[in-house]
């Protein structure tokens, strides 16, 4: 039979341990909160309020509503009034629609507001 190999770990000495323990990391430097106001999630976000990237918006909505009104070339629509065979109708009639409803929220909030100091009763506060 064949003698198994002698193992040659050398026994760990004292010094050995502190050359180890004397070894330092580099220490991590961890990023210090900024006191702005901007919330974290926000920050990603914050290019949205450049003056290009609203440029940028008012285009994009420009084109894609150009874009839709010829793709109305493409698309039959047997029509039921004068008007609405028109190319580019319910593209149209969509913006004055969504015009009205937006702009009814004024004199609807005149209706149906209440007065800042509702919730006041007049009485100074303990």
């Amino acid at each position: 039979m064949a003698k198994a190999p002698k193992a040659t770990k050398k026994p760990v000495t004292k010094s050995k341990v502190k050359a180890k323990a004397s070894v330092k990391k580099p220490a991590v430097k961890k990023a210090k909160p900024v006191e702005d106001g901007i919330h974290p999630a926000a920050r990603p976000f914050l290019w949205l309020g450049s003056n290009w990237a609203q440029r940028s918006f008012m285009w994009f909505i420009a084109v894609l509503a150009i874009c839709f009104v010829l793709l109305d070339l493409l698309v039959y629509r047997k029509s039921y009034f004068a008007l609405d065979g028109t190319l580019g109708f319910y593209a149209i009639f969509g913006f004055f629609a969504f015009t009205f409803v937006v702009m009814m929220g004024w004199p609807l909030r005149k209706l149906t507001g209440r007065k800042d100091d509702y919730y006041e009763d007049g009485e100074p506060d303990d």
